[in-house]
Parts: structure tokens; C-alpha cells; sequence
């Protein structure tokens, strides 16, 4: 009953869209755009075709910007999901559960990290994770959180559509080793990482750089300019939408990985990348990794994981957080994990991609950061922290014993340790005295001078958050708001009401409590004890 009453609606919506496409599909419709503006004929074109459209009042907004999850309902539209929705709905089949469900468990996680995750793209997010158009590696930049528990949805860039154009257009393997001779200005601003698809997008004629020759790759994309990219990728596609039904497996549990028998994979292609483990999830059925840009990736793992230390076989509950691994993901699970360190991880690395290509698979992505040779050349320098500028090349100014300052771009790979703890760039404040281990103008490691102070507070409960657990408080005697309390195994919580000893899920929104914490010299405040008054 369930599942036919999910297919009925979800044709209801999909035929409702295409009657709203049909009643805006003219161009006259279209308020906004005058018809002499750059990017009016290819807006025009995709509300033709039914992948954008306008509002009952004729308005298409073209200066709106678009974050991540409207831009996957976009380019889903372009890939067939409409056809193999429709498709299933007609025949009575179940692909919107099957697709969902091969993908719950990692999109669960995120949906209850961030309170901001978008639902609604769930199915489209989950067809485009199955085309390949979209990593499971992406998701992890669809929204951000600051320190202070601020949770952000990220806009677009156009480094990044680069990126998923190329996808797109079913080029990603292939351009790999594209050379182009043509070079934009701004050349230096954009991520080493992403060259190769923007000049290869640039040599084919989707992407242009602006009347000075710079690309600005970190800018946001609107709705205009994303039009013009659409129109062009699909004429370079042949200029239509995809039709073709595509066949989902059904995979109403979690997928079954791994086994050391190839037999048992129908996909021969692998990612390898490396991390620090920042948190093995109840059950051990997913696994936080801290990546080397900083950026958090949660991988769900497969149900025969290997772990492999010093060459011998481990368990996977024996990876203590912050230790360096390698791991092997095929098909969206780890199948494999290397437990190593920086100064092993070259042979690691050696080994297990010998491994893989024994058994005549596919690397498709590489992602593991290795040591070089250029540590004989780091210094140290001690100072106090005078600037920090956050981007995608993010730098921070050092001001030395003698006033002089200094300033430092973060390298790829960079560091920044409280005592034994590691943290990143959002953690740092102004006035901190640091250690910056330097590789010329590049800090590759920042050491921040520990100062502990231990604080008492009366508060009420604002926000708690049980995946990272931690609490947001406000504090009763001047109603100032304490945005991260973190709470590990050691915090003692005791609701005074009932006499007993309870954990960080049985805390309730509102409650008055008393609270003693340790502040970390203003970066990460730690609850030392809780307690929950009575009303």
C-alpha cells in the first residue's frame, strides 16, 4: 500500500510540473529577461525544453544565485530523471524507493549533521550519485558549519560546475592528461585540481572568461550564467535532454561490499584517499574522515571491511581518532582501510595501489596526500596571530617578538594543533600565540599555545546536537550565547529532578542547567559537568 500510494503522488507532482512547464514555456512569458540581454536565448531554450522555468508571474530571476541542491535538481532534469521517474510511475515500479534506499544510509547522515540539508533533492541527489555526475566526496561541500554552530548552504562556484559539466558531458576519464595552451589571467586563482576541466570546457566553447580575460573561478554562479552553461553543454551533448529509462537495481539495504573475491563486484573502478579518522559511528557502519582541505567526508563501509596495519590484519574499533588511514572505497562503500602515518604512507600507498591494480581494477580518483622531500626545508617562527583570511586559499598574518609581520598562505595539507588535539582554520582567533612551521610563505603547521581556563556558568539548553555532540547554551546572567559546549566521554551529566546519571540523547531543549567547562584559550569549550536543575 506504501508504495503505491509513493508512486501515485510523486506522478501527481511530476505531471503538475510539466503542466506548469507547458503554461511558461513561451518566450513572451519570460518578464524579467529583456529579450535583447546575453543569456535571453538560452534561457529561452531550457524553458522550452522544460528544464527551467519561470513563476506564475512571468518572472525567471536571473540574478539569483544557486547553492547545491538547486543546481542537482537542474542538472538531474538534463540527465533523464524525469523520463526514469515518469517512466517507473507508469509501469508501476519502484525506483523512487530503490534509489533512495541505496543511498539512505549516507544521506541520513547528513541530513541530521545539518538541520539546512534539503531534503527535497534527496532522489535527484541520489540519481546523479548513481549516473556519476556527482561524488559522494561532493556532498561533504553542499553545506558548511562554523565553529559557533552556524550551518551555511553553500552557493555554487564556477570551478565547481566545471566539474560536474565535464561529468556531465561523460568526459572525466578521459581528459585526465588534456593539455590546453590557452591560460586565463587569473590563472593562479583557480584550484590546481580543477584546471584541467576548465580548459578543457574553455577549448570546446563552453566556458569563456570575462573582457579582461579572467575566469573568477571562487565566483558564485546565477541563474543567467548558468542558463548560457547549460544550453551550451547540452548542445555540445547534441542539444536535447536524456530520454533513455535507466534501470535502478533494487537495493532496499544497505549495499552488501567487499569481499576479497572480485566476483562479487560488478564495478571495477576505485577511489583511494587518505584522512585523519574523526569519528567510527555506532555499529561501525559509517565512519567520519578528515580530509586534507579541511573538509569533513562521512563513507558508510562495507559489511567485510579489511583493515590492514603494519601488513597485518586489524580491527576497525583499534583506529583511535585523529590517526592517519588510506582507505579504498568501491562502490560508495570503504572496502578497505590502511592504518599508517606520514612517515609510512608513502609505502602504504606503494603497496595497497599495487594491490589494486593485481587485481586488474580501476583508480578513478586519487585523492591520498604524501610526504615530500621539502620538509628539510621548514622553520619555525613563533608570533601572534594578526590576521586570518578564509578562502578556498585561505592565509594568516604572524607578528613577530620585533613587530614585524608576516604573512603565510596555508598549505594544501596543512595542520593546527591545540596540545595533542587537531583543529582547523575556523578554530583560530585573533591575539593566539602560535608556532608557524613554514615551507617558505606556506604554513604547513600551526601549534597554538594552550591556555585552559575553567569556567562556571548558569544556562539554558538552546540547540543540542547529538551526531558531533555538543550543546549550544545561553547563558542566564547576561543572556550571551555560548555556541559550542562539547561534551565527550569523560563529561558527567546528572538531571538532578530524577537522581540519576544520563547521557547527551536524553538532554532536552529549554532545560535550565549549571555548567562547569573548560575553555581552551576561546577555541573549543569542553563540559566537564552538567547539571540539570529543577523547574
Amino acid at each position: 500500500m506504501f508504495v503505491k500510494k509513493t508512486t501515485i503522488v510523486f506522478a501527481v507532482v511530476m505531471i503538475f510540473n510539466f503542466i506548469f512547464i507547458g503554461f511558461s514555456n513561451a518566450e513572451s512569458n519570460v518578464k524579467d529577461v529583456d529579450s535583447m540581454n546575453y543569456a535571453y536565448n538560452s534561457i529561452a531554450n531550457l524553458i522550452k525544453q522544460g528544464i527551467m522555468n519561470v513563476d506564475s508571474k512571468g518572472s525567471f530571476y536571473p540574478n539569483q544565485t544557486l547553492n547545491k541542491f538547486d543546481v542537482v535538481k537542474i542538472v538531474a532534469k538534463i540527465s533523464g530523471y524525469d523520463e526514469v521517474i515518469l517512466s517507473s510511475a507508469k509501469e508501476g515500479t519502484e525506483t523512487k524507493i530503490n534509489l533512495t534506499s541505496k543511498y539512505k544510509t549516507l544521506l541520513g547522515l547528513y541530513e541530521k549533521k545539518f538541520k539546512d540539508w534539503d531534503s527535497t533533492a534527496n532522489m535527484q541527489i541520489s540519481f546523479l550519485l548513481d549516473k556519476g555526475i556527482i561524488k559522494d566526496t561532493d556532498l561533504a561541500k553542499f553545506v558548511i558549519e562554523y565553529t559557533d554552530g552556524e550551518q551555511v548552504v553553500k552557493s555554487m562556484t564556477k570551478q565547481e560546475i566545471a566539474i560536474w559539466i565535464v561529468r556531465i558531458l561523460g568526459k572525466e576519464s578521459k581528459i585526465a592528461e588534456y593539455k590546453s595552451t590557452f591560460k586565463f589571467t587569473d590563472d593562479n586563482l583557480i584550484d590546481e585540481k580543477n584546471k584541467v576541466y576548465i580548459y578543457y570546457l574553455k577549448d570546446i566553447g563552453i566556458l569563456k572568461g570575462d573582457d579582461k580575460n579572467n575566469f573568477n573561478p571562487k565566483s558564485v554562479i546565477k541563474k543567467d550564467i548558468f542558463a548560457i552553461l547549460l544550453d551550451r553543454t547540452l548542445q555540445a551533448k547534441g542539444g536535447s535532454v536524456e530520454t533513455k529509462t535507466q534501470t535502478v537495481t533494487n537495493t532496499t539495504s544497505q549495499p552488501e561490499v567487499v569481499s576479497s573475491d572480485n566476483s562479487a563486484y560488478s564495478d571495477k573502478k576505485v577511489k583511494i584517499y587518505s584522512g585523519e579518522l574523526e569519528k567510527l559511528y555506532e555499529n561501525n557502519y559509517a565512519v567520519k574522515i578528515k580530509q586534507n582541505d579541511g573538509v569533513s567526508l562521512i563513507a558508510t563501509l562495507g559489511k567485510n571491511l579489511e583493515v590492514v596495519k603494519q601488513k597485518q590484519k586489524a580491527n576497525v574499533v583499534d583506529i583511535k581518532q585523529g590517526t592517519l588511514i588510506i582507505c579504498i572505497e568501491r562502490e560508495n562503500n570503504i572496502v578497505k582501510i590502511y592504518i599508517t602515518t606520514m612517515d609510512e604512507i608513502n609505502s602504504v600507498y606503494s603497496d595497497a595501489s599495487k594491490e589494486i591494480m593485481s587485481q586488474g581494477l580501476e583508480i578513478i580518483e586519487d585523492n591520498v596526500v604524501l610526504k615530500t622531500n621539502t620538509d628539510v626545508n621548514k622553520k619555525v617562527t613563533d608570533g601572534i596571530l594578526k590576521q586570518i583570511l578564509i578562502s578556498e586559499k585561505s592565509e594568516i598574518t604572524i607578528q613577530s617578538a620585533d613587530g614585524q609581520q608576516t604573512a603565510y598562505k596555508l598549505a594544501e595539507n596543512y595542520e593546527i594543533n591545540i596540545g595533542n588535539q587537531k583543529y582547523n582554520i575556523y578554530d583560530l582567533r585573533l591575539g593566539q600565540k602560535v608556532k608557524v612551521t613554514n615551507n617558505g610563505n606556506e604554513a604547513v603547521k600551526l601549534s597554538i599555545e594552550t591556555q585552559v581556563i575553567q569556567e562556571n556558568y548558569k544556562a539554558k539548553i538552546d540547540y543540542i546536537n547529538t551526531l558531533e555532540s555538543y550543546i549550544r547554551v545561553i547563558n542566564t546572567e547576561n543572556n550571551s550565547v555560548i555556541s559550542k559546549v562539547y561534551i565527550d566521554k569523560n563529561t558527567s551529566i546528572y538531571n538532578a529532578e530524577k537522581g540519576e546519571i544520563i547521557s547527551i540523547d536524553k538532554l532536552e531543549k529549554n532545560k535550565s542547567i549549571f555548567m562547569v567547562l573548560e575553555d581552551q584559550q576561546g577555541i573549543r569549550k569542553l563540559a566537564k559537568s552538567i547539571t540539570i536543575l529543577k523547574d
